[in-house]
């Protein structure tokens, strides 16, 4: 027996698989961080495969600037930093 290939992801379903926004996603297709497949103008599909990849990349990159103590991880406005312990009131 074959292996049936997995089926291609919409910008939407990658999206929601990455919990970031459609807008997020199709910037990463534009700039081609995040290889596409393109049938006619409108449809563009993404491999299973490639977001894996994209997942690895991000993950390679994240870790190694962790490690060169290049980066430091950002918080969004208004979150709390977790790494610290609270500062007691008074």
């Amino acid at each position: 027996m074959t292996e049936q290939p997995k089926p291609l992801l919409t910008i939407p379903e990658a999206a929601e698989l990455l919990r970031l926004s459609v807008v997020q996603v199709r910037r990463y297709v534009a700039d081609g961080s995040l290889l596409s497949v393109r049938f006619g103008r409108r449809a563009i599909r993404i491999k299973p495969a490639d977001l894996e990849r994209f997942i690895e990349e991000r993950t390679k990159r994240g870790q190694k600037e962790a490690s060169d103590g290049r980066s430091t991880p950002r918080l969004a406005a208004g979150c709390p930093d977790l790494r610290r312990p609270p500062v007691a009131d008074g």
